[in-house]
């Protein structure tokens, strides 16, 4: 969690509470009419909320310390940051907003005197549940033992479950697209397939322990590894789905390995249709900054 938190006491955001008190009293003091604000931003994904609580409370009882110093400076404006933690595991959401805002009212009252405007920053904990990456399977293979079910979706997509799968460990789930090819498709005639779109169900009986390989060139790029997926995976007949992708997986593509964006679909669940947000790149929007004189 230290190379993802924003509030360690080395960390390269913001001004240290503990180093530079007096300096931000006196900031309050020197600039009365516009300095008006305190702001901490405590946590990410691994932040408990007590943390979070009590990062909130050091900057509440500041505010409390400049309003009733008499030095004619005031704090009116607390920005508690973001970074409510996301559930991975399942669909259910924890912890809540209304546990936070308990938690909040418990340890620190003062926050919500009514002598305060108070400002959030949630980004994650509001998205992440919203978003989705989907990939045809390209092709499954074993090697070592151990069955690799290749796909799409890698680094360039998923950098932070790369990079800390431990931290960002995504549910993956295996959809089933079409109904099993034909001996005729098989051998590359042309022919109608029936879709699907069936979510082929765990069962511990036969589920196969899994990697799933995305596409760019190192070898930990695993959306996950010695997972147990269902023993049927179809290369190109199935879809890789991974779950809670709304925050820092969409917005943070980027071209490693010449890779192209793919599209991005809006779901409109009342309409129960697709709008297209972005139509993903080309040869030309991909590989042309690259290929310019």
């Amino acid at each position: 969690i230290g190379q993802l938190s924003t509030a360690l006491a080395t960390s390269k955001f913001g001004i240290g509470l503990l180093d530079a008190k007096s300096e931000i009293k006196a900031a309050f003091k020197n600039h009365p009419s516009f300095v008006k604000m305190l702001h901490v931003h405590t946590g990410s994904q691994g932040i408990g909320l007590k943390m979070m609580v009590e990062g909130v409370k050091a900057i509440v009882d500041l505010a409390e310390e400049i309003n009733a110093s008499g030095d004619g400076g005031s704090c009116t404006v607390i920005d508690i940051g973001g970074g409510l933690p996301v559930n991975f595991a399942s669909d259910e959401y924890t912890p809540t907003f209304a546990t936070y805002v308990a938690a909040l009212k418990e340890g620190v009252p003062a926050l919500f005197s009514g002598r305060y405007s108070i400002i959030t920053e949630f980004g994650r904990s509001l998205s992440a549940k919203a978003g989705i990456l989907a990939s045809r399977v390209e092709y499954v293979k074993v090697n070592g033992g151990r069955r690799i079910v290749q796909q799409h979706i890698g680094a360039d997509l998923a950098i932070r479950t790369v990079w800390q799968p431990e931290n960002w460990k995504l549910r993956v789930d295996v959809y089933n697209l079409y109904e099993k090819a034909t001996d005729a498709a098989e051998k590359g005639d042309v022919v109608a397939r029936t879709p699907t779109g069936v979510l082929r169900p765990l069962d511990a009986a036969t589920d196969v322990q899994t990697d799933v390989a995305g596409p760019c060139c190192l070898g930990g790029d695993l959306m996950c590894a010695d997972r147990a997926l269902p023993a049927t995976v179809l290369p190109l007949d199935d879809c890789i789905v991974l779950k809670d992708v709304g925050g820092y997986y969409h917005s943070s593509f980027s071209h490693y390995n010449l890779r192209s964006a793919p599209p991005c679909y809006l779901y409109h669940a009342t309409e129960d249709r697709l709008e297209l947000l972005h139509r993903g790149d080309n040869i030309n929007s991909a590989h042309g900054p690259y290929l310019q004189a």
